[in-house]
């Protein structure tokens, strides 16, 4: 047989073995990619699934800081109730009064400086210290 004529099987190994060295790259590219497709899709799916679980896990720190503040809110309100209550008594709207430089008719204001404030404020160590004991 002449040469080119022949049906070798020498040829279609080689081009098969060629065909194999084409396809084994697009081959392992199209797995890659099939593979980062499939991890993206996964993803999304975990993502979809644990969504309601982030919101009660956010609403649920959501509450707990509203109820902290409401409890703020409270004391307050409470220090405030105590505090009107105060200044509706008689005394305490003298003391408001006062604090305000009101001062009642005929009645005569002395003023003093801000160093005689300061030593009234300070407190008396003589006045602080223990009592002498009982004699017997």
């Amino acid at each position: 047989m002449p040469h080119g004529s022949q049906p070798s099987s020498h040829n279609k190994g080689r081009r098969s073995s060629r065909r194999r060295a084409l396809w084994h790259p697009l081959r392992l590219l199209s797995v890659g990619v099939t593979g980062i497709l499939a991890a993206t899709m996964l993803f999304h799916i975990v993502n979809k699934i644990a969504h309601p679980y982030k919101l009660g896990d956010e609403e649920a720190r959501k509450i707990v800081a509203l109820r902290a503040r409401l409890q703020r809110q409270e004391t307050e309100n409470e220090a405030l109730n105590a505090q009107l209550k105060y200044v509706s008594s008689a005394e305490g709207r003298e003391r408001m009064a006062r604090h305000h430089h009101y001062h009642r008719e005929n009645e005569i204001v002395f003023l003093l400086p801000p160093e005689a404030l300061a030593a009234r404020e300070k407190p008396n160590p003589v006045a602080q210290s223990t009592p002498n004991p009982p004699t017997r």
